[in-house]
């Protein structure tokens, strides 16, 4: 677990109203390090987590392969190590450590700049980009463009304020990200 925050629903209450009266709820945001690819096991751990508490917990789940996160370079390395060093181990194999590191590398702030310098770069191009389309058939295509563009800006987000990168994205789970970062 490398963190978590509290969420209120608000069935026309104010905030404070509802905070005063309820326990809060959580979000945690869990790092699952895997030795053995399951089928859908976000889902199922998603799953598991609201049978057994309903809607009072959410989860946001980054799940990697042990072998994978190992060949990752030290700059693509901080976040895990940070995790592994900082986090709360909730569960471990004890017959096989997955994560062997405990200590965490030095950031290189030069090649995050560029990084996210990259990522804004893209995403003023898809901008132009969709900007440029003025046919009602393009209405489909902008579309796509802005949400490339908001995906871009996200993602140079997040590396920037978690050095976290990875393969697969959607909005949901950008969005997830961002609002741990705030």
């Amino acid at each position: 677990c490398f963190g978590y925050d509290t969420f209120h629903h608000q069935n026309k209450k104010t905030k404070n109203e509802s905070y005063s009266k309820k326990v809060p709820n959580y979000h945690f945001y869990l790092l699952v390090v895997y030795l053995e690819h399951t089928e859908k096991a976000i889902l199922l751990m998603q799953n598991l987590i609201q049978a057994k508490f309903g809607k009072k917990y959410k989860v946001t789940i980054l799940y990697h392969n042990s072998n994978y996160v190992r060949k990752k370079n030290q700059n693509q390395k901080y976040f895990f190590d940070a995790i592994i060093t900082n986090g709360l181990l909730v569960y471990n194999n004890p017959l096989y450590l997955a994560y062997p590191e405990t200590n965490i590398g030095e950031r290189d702030l030069n090649f995050c700049k560029k990084y996210v310098e990259h990522r804004i770069l893209i995403a003023q191009q898809l901008f132009s980009l969709a900007q440029n389309c003025f046919s009602d058939d393009s209405i489909m295509i902008k579309r796509v463009l802005f949400r490339k563009v908001i995906e871009q800006i996200a993602i140079g987000l997040i590396y920037l304020f978690l050095s976290y990168h990875a393969g697969k994205f959607s909005i949901n789970y950008l969005f997830s990200l961002l609002k741990y970062i705030d």
